[in-house]
């Protein structure tokens, strides 16, 4: 933006722009000030292709270490680099993938709560609430009522 600006916007405007880039620095967390690790093109596709893999097959328990024996990768660089790329750990991620997911469902469609937890794989339903009410912070029936 202030290369874009240069000539066309005033003085003022560049003081605004420092102000927020100030604010901005002044809110990284120490964790974010760490250099990131830098990960091969390859590994990269394979967190890439097995998170892939987890989200095609929500409603089915699959474990990581059955997807990585394929993978010339061990679980706990999968791990690593995972969390550094989506900011979770995978099972995390992935619960919170299913529960906006059922968010998304509780909202647009008709379909019952039990249906939804189990087109997520939840066979449970006390469980399938309590991990939405963890992600949420409500049940899904109150979710449902609160969006409607």
């Amino acid at each position: 933006e202030l290369y874009t600006a240069k000539g066309i916007e005033g003085r003022n405007y560049f003081r605004i722009k420092l102000l927020e880039l100030f604010y901005h620095i002044k809110q990284l967390r120490i964790e974010d000030q760490y250099e990131a690790t830098y990960y091969a093109k390859e590994q990269i596709e394979i967190i890439k292709r097995i998170r892939q893999q987890l989200i095609e097959n929500l409603d089915k328990k699959i474990s990581i270490e059955e997807l990585l024996r394929k993978e010339p990768m061990s679980k706990v660089t999968f791990q690593a680099i995972f969390k550094q790329i989506y900011g979770d750990t995978p099972y995390a991620h992935i619960k919170k993938y299913k529960m906006n997911l059922a968010a998304v469902y509780l909202q647009e469609t008709d379909q019952s709560i039990t249906q939804i937890a189990g087109e997520l794989g939840y066979s449970n339903i006390s469980k399938f609430a309590r991990a939405f009410q963890e992600v949420f912070g409500m049940l899904p029936k109150d979710y449902r009522k609160a969006k409607k």
